[in-house]
């Protein structure tokens, strides 16, 4: 007696880890949807091979200090994210232990958060016209891996998903070189990140030095 007892009293705490009756299947997920929030952004500077107004664009990490063509150097953010599995009732949400191990599985998570503002500011002058702490978005495009995604003004005004990575370019040649970029993007609960870059020399073009 003492041992089915025993057992019985197992079956309910796996049953109730596994949220009891309320357990999905992962291979019927009708009715259910993952998403992520943003807790925080990695920032870093990278050095293409060609200029990132081509379709293919292929880098390395620029280091701090390093001199490199500014149509070469893209900035990136790469976001901490928090993923939630939850049904499609914003009161209820049940999570399954079970779901990564099953064949089936759930979409790739959308984001809950979208965009509001980003801007991009230098320690130093860009050009006379963009003095030191001036706001440079209006410089700044979008780009993918193998697109270039238009004006990041445009980008913002549109309030966009928030995304796991988020990777810039400049659009103007700068008339002086060394340059540390702080980031700031705010999204619609309230979350602010700001981010430095680390400092980098930015030279001509290969075009214009050829």
């Amino acid at each position: 007696m003492r041992l089915a007892l025993t057992r019985l009293f197992c079956l309910c705490i796996l049953l109730s880890a596994c949220g009891g009756d309320s357990y999905v299947h992962p291979c019927d997920l009708e009715g259910y949807y993952s998403h992520f929030s943003i807790t925080d952004y990695t920032s870093r500077a990278v050095n293409h091979d060609q200029p990132i107004t081509r379709e293919t664009n292929f880098w390395a990490e620029a280091l701090e200090g390093t001199a490199v063509p500014w149509d070469h150097v893209g900035l990136e953010l790469e976001a901490e994210i928090v993923k939630s599995v939850a049904q499609n009732t914003p009161d209820k949400m049940r999570f399954s232990l079970f779901a990564q191990s099953q064949a089936c599985s759930l979409p790739a998570p959308e984001p809950i958060q979208s965009i509001t503002h980003i801007s991009l500011v230098s320690d130093n002058a860009y050009t006379d016209e963009y003095p030191a702490g001036s706001d440079l978005s209006e410089l700044i495009a979008v780009y993918g891996y193998h697109s270039v995604e238009g004006n990041l003004q445009d980008f913002v005004a549109s309030q966009p998903p928030a995304r796991e990575w988020l990777r810039l370019f400049f659009t103007l040649e700068p008339q002086y070189e060394r340059h540390t970029f702080t980031i700031t993007v705010e999204l619609d609960d309230g979350s602010v990140f700001v981010k430095d870059f680390p400092e980098l020399a930015l030279m001509p073009s290969i075009t214009t030095q050829q």
